[in-house]
């Protein structure tokens, strides 16, 4: 089944560096503090339904340099524990590998790399993306014009996490789906959706889920830490989710 990106518009907080203040804007040049650069990841997108090794290309990477991924929508980073390590591989002084675990929360991260996060690291902004991998648990249908053509598919998004079911909304063939149910599990998330796919032509049918979430950020004010609730909204289309076929005949 084929993905469109995960699109994650957000609110981005403040971010400290290197113990000085600075403010985060939309687009940011990378920060330079030490003796690395990192000129490319690839790939810079990938689906986190199984775990995943990209590639770093820069300068001045030796055996004991650190990598790790940072999620902007948390606002700060204060410390180290405040970025999430990945397992990596030194190859040599211009290539590291390491790995993106599966079932990473999906979104647009910043990577990390570092020897200490005061006067050796270099951050790329916007490094890669990291796409939700879907699945239904039923996704294929046939053609009716009976009003019983109806069914109850659960949809699998992993790495989101939904907040309320009342800021999800999905949309298949143009018409809003009524949700009746979502669960959540670690970094998945389940939407119960009662599909209506009466009168429906045969063919492939993408689904579309905007979503809304709350979120706490960390920023900066007069030199202390603060924290403000700030909404992420976000869409994903999933291609080709369910089937309509013609009935078969006998």
């Amino acid at each position: 089944m084929k993905q469109k990106k995960v699109l994650i518009i957000s609110l981005i907080a403040p971010i400290l560096l290197a113990g000085c203040f600075l403010f985060a804007l939309s687009a940011k040049a990378d920060e330079d503090n030490g003796n690395f650069t990192v000129s490319l990841v690839n790939p810079s997108e990938i689906n986190n339904g199984s775990s995943r090794a990209v590639t770093i290309t820069g300068t001045g990477f030796t055996s004991i340099t650190k990598v790790a991924i940072y999620d902007k929508n948390f606002g700060v980073v204060e410390k180290e524990s405040n970025l999430t390590p990945l397992v990596s591989n030194f190859v040599n002084d211009t290539e590291i590998t390491a790995t993106i675990p599966a079932g990473t929360l999906a979104g647009q991260y910043d990577l990390w790399v570092y020897e200490n996060l005061i006067d050796s690291y270099y951050v790329k902004y916007d490094a890669f993306q990291v796409n939700s991998e879907v699945s239904a648990d039923n996704s294929i249908f046939y053609v009716s014009n009976s009003k019983s053509a109806k069914a109850k598919v659960n949809v699998t998004y992993k790495g989101v996490v939904f907040s309320k079911k009342k800021w999800v909304k999905a949309r298949v063939n143009g018409k809003n789906i009524p949700i009746l149910k979502l669960t959540r599990s670690g970094n998945e998330s389940t939407v119960r959706l009662n599909l209506n796919y009466r009168k429906w032509q045969a063919g492939d049918y993408d689904l579309v889920l905007k979503y809304k979430n709350r979120i706490h950020q960390r920023y900066v004010k007069k030199n202390k830490f603060k924290y403000r609730t700030v909404w992420e909204t976000g869409t994903i289309t999933s291609e080709n989710i369910f089937s309509i076929l013609k009935q078969p005949t006998l």
